[in-house]
């Protein structure tokens, strides 16, 4: 999955404080419970659409059976992508 905003500070990145690590969390993060994790800013390689094009195609390229999904933000008004 490609998030390309999502949270209260899109763009910023931020911390999951470890008390909110629960051990599914934990295990899905490949971390320890308890043990807080950060979350990464934005995708700096990423700056159009048609880079966020390629970063699909070289995803698919490595793995054909990969399901990849995109989740965008938008405002009112925005066209279709």
């Amino acid at each position: 999955q490609i998030k390309m905003a999502q949270g209260a500070k899109p763009g910023e990145g931020g911390q999951l404080p470890g008390y909110k690590v629960y051990p599914n969390i934990a295990k899905t993060r490949h971390s320890t419970p308890g043990v807080g994790l950060i979350s990464p800013p934005p995708h700096h390689d990423i700056y159009s659409i048609e880079d966020l094009a390629q970063l699909i195609h070289d995803l698919k390229n490595a793995n054909a059976d990969a399901r990849i999904h995109v989740k965008l933000v938008s405002s009112v008004g925005v066209g279709t992508v």
